[in-house]
């Protein structure tokens, strides 16, 4: 704000360019108006703002998985925003019409040894998955006492469940029951797979059946 010292353009308010003057405790004064920006609305920015939404919807609902399975993030990062940063970097996750590719999709991140799956099944009468283990844990990286965490997402019927703390690392199987669904359903699924420790404190990355 700037106080004029003379009348040449009058005392009453007045706009000349982005310039606005009037009168305030019997002073002329002036003071630019305020800038005015557009909504970013170009194609790109409109894909880029329905990818992050529909990261968010992901994200809160699987809020109790990712705010303990990124393990290796930035010390100020929450495991929230670090499953929607990775999974946005990839662009092949979200994508631009508000769906998402379940297949493509990190479910943790940390420094644990993988677990090993070789195989999944499905038994549509009973409605449990049966993952074929084994026990890949080398002292140093994966231990015993490991936990094995799984999400499942049933594309079909569009719906995620969690199980945590299935098994331990050296157990050969580990059975998914969806009690939800209704009658005999062969449903198109992506189970997920991540090791935590014990305590909690670290996580692997993600093995993914389909």
């Amino acid at each position: 704000m700037a106080i004029l010292k003379n009348g040449l353009i009058g005392t009453s308010k007045k706009s000349i360019g982005n310039i606005v003057t009037y009168v305030l405790n019997g002073q002329q004064v002036a003071r630019t108006k305020p800038a005015t920006f557009k909504d970013a609305n170009t194609v790109l920015q409109k894909e880029q703002r329905t990818s992050f939404i529909t990261s968010v919807n992901i994200a809160r609902l699987l809020l109790s998985v990712v705010r303990e399975s990124f393990t290796s993030k930035n010390k100020t990062q929450s495991g929230y925003n670090a499953f929607i940063s990775t999974n946005l970097k990839k662009e092949t996750v979200f994508l631009p019409n508000g769906t998402f590719v379940a297949s493509e999709m990190e479910l943790s991140h940390g420094k644990l040894l993988t677990p090993y799956v070789s195989g999944t099944s499905f038994d549509a009468i009973t409605k449990t998955i049966t993952a074929t283990l084994k026990d890949n844990s080398d002292g140093v990286t994966g231990y015993v006492s490991d936990d094995l965490n799984v999400v499942v997402y049933d594309v079909t019927n569009e719906r995620f469940t969690i199980v945590k703390k299935i098994a331990k690392r050296t157990e050969l199987t580990a059975n998914i029951v969806l009690s939800y669904l209704d009658g005999v359903q062969t449903p198109e699924l992506v189970v997920y797979f991540y090791s935590t420790t014990l305590n909690g404190s670290d996580a692997s990355d993600t093995v993914i059946s389909v």
